[in-house]
């Protein structure tokens, strides 16, 4: 059995464990600085670059994920690195065992087996599908945007609000992975659908804060009826939370983190009409704000249907802890992106939730009241979506007048 050193000098004399390190650098490069340098016509090398690792490191996003719990920038980073590393280390070794097996053969003449032909036919077939399955995880299905929905009860709506509908619009992320005209469609398939009202649950940049502007100024392209609301995600905090505010106020967007609003047949206002309104609330971020639930709730009265925004849907969770009198009917979040990642069986390996899978997507009950969870329109950490399609949410919400149980739902 070869000695750790060996496999390391094995490791690191590898032409191609080499050319993935570069990759990698460039990667992270990519990542970092993407927004803060202007690159010009070499733009499109880092992407490509980018592309093209993760191509290689796919197989291995699930290890790192184990191994790397991902919750901020850091661990971000070291995510991407230990997946460079993993792969550089399986190929680099895979294609050192076969450069020399060839350069045995040619230097002693000696003719393969069937068997030997039967191996490398099959390591060849393999790398083949990973390769094409990489390609269609970063190149195709992130890009393969499609409108979810989902209907749902609500005690106490008011019937002027009877078939409301909402669309929800979480984690574009505009940046180095997400171009502008992917939010653009992303827009367009809610602007085709006659909103009431726009639902922005966050995480509209990425990286840097010179995404901020373009990126807030895609979501301000969103058309309904009584125009939109937003919280900020964990991204906005990270790269200027008073500046993202800012930007939403300019393009008339309605900020309510840690706020409310009701809606009304007539719109949104800041007080409530009994028997006619909807209080639409927000709390902060889980990881970067605070949740001022009477802020959230503020003038809200007992009877009053309440929709909660807030980017994190693990917030259902600490608020059942901290604050379990506190009542909302309805949460929408994003966030976790489905895991990004689905596979068939297994499900996803990786989700940016302390609760596991529970959170990635969909509608689920929480502990006090049911969460629907947005698997977004962007892509983080890596730019690759397999068998978790991006997504925009409309949501028709219908009256109920009998006692609270859990809503009924028609998901689609």
């Amino acid at each position: 059995m070869p000695s750790w050193s060996r496999l390391a000098r094995r490791f690191l004399h590898s032409w191609l464990a080499l050319a993935l390190g570069l990759a990698a650098m460039l990667y992270l490069l990519h990542l970092q600085t993407i927004h803060l340098i202007s690159w010009g016509p070499l733009t499109p090398v880092f992407m490509g670059a980018s592309r093209i690792v993760d191509v290689f490191c796919l197989p291995f996003t699930g290890i790192a994920g184990v191994l790397v719990h991902h919750t901020g920038n850091r661990h971000g980073l070291l995510f991407q690195l230990l997946r460079a590393i993993l792969a550089g280390m399986f190929y680099g070794t895979l294609a050192r065992s076969v450069a020399r097996r060839i350069r045995l053969r040619v230097e002693e003449g000696v003719s393969p087996s069937r068997r030997r032909l039967l191996v490398d036919g099959l390591v060849l077939v393999a790398g083949t599908m990973a390769a094409g399955l990489g390609g269609w995880a970063t190149l195709v299905e992130p890009s393969r945007l499609r409108v979810r929905r989902y209907e749902l009860t609500l005690e106490g709506l008011p019937p002027a609000l009877d078939g409301l509908r909402i669309g929800q619009l979480s984690d574009t992320h505009y940046g180095p992975y997400v171009s502008a005209a992917h939010i653009r469609r992303a827009v367009e398939l809610l602007n085709a659908e006659q909103l009431d009202l726009v639902a922005m649950t966050g995480d509209y940049v990425h990286r840097s804060s010179a995404s901020i502007a373009t990126g807030i100024a895609l979501l301000a392209e969103a058309r309904s009826r009584f125009g939109s609301v937003a919280v900020l995600g964990n991204a906005e905090h990270w790269r200027g939370p008073d500046e993202c505010q800012a930007e939403l106020r300019r393009h008339g967007i309605h900020v309510i983190d840690n706020d409310r609003l009701f809606l009304t047949a007539e719109g949104l206002q800041d007080h409530e009409l009994p028997d006619q309104s909807l209080a639409v609330c927000g709390l902060g971020d889980h990881w970067g704000d605070v949740q001022d639930t009477d802020a959230a709730l503020r003038g809200v009265s007992e009877g009053c249907p309440r929709v909660m925004l807030t980017h994190n849907p693990d917030t259902a969770e600490k608020m059942h802890r901290r604050r379990p009198e506190a009542r909302f009917d309805l949460q929408l979040s994003g966030h976790t992106h489905g895991g990004q990642v689905r596979v068939p069986g297994l499900g996803s390996p990786a989700v940016p939730s302390r609760y596991g899978r529970k959170y990635a997507g969909g509608l689920v009950q929480g502990p006090s009241w049911p969460v629907l969870i947005s698997r977004g329109v962007g892509v983080s950490v890596a730019p690759m979506r397999l068998g978790v399609l991006p997504e925009v949410v409309v949501l028709t919400l219908r009256q109920r007048r009998s006692s609270r149980p859990h809503p009924t739902r028609r998901e689609t």
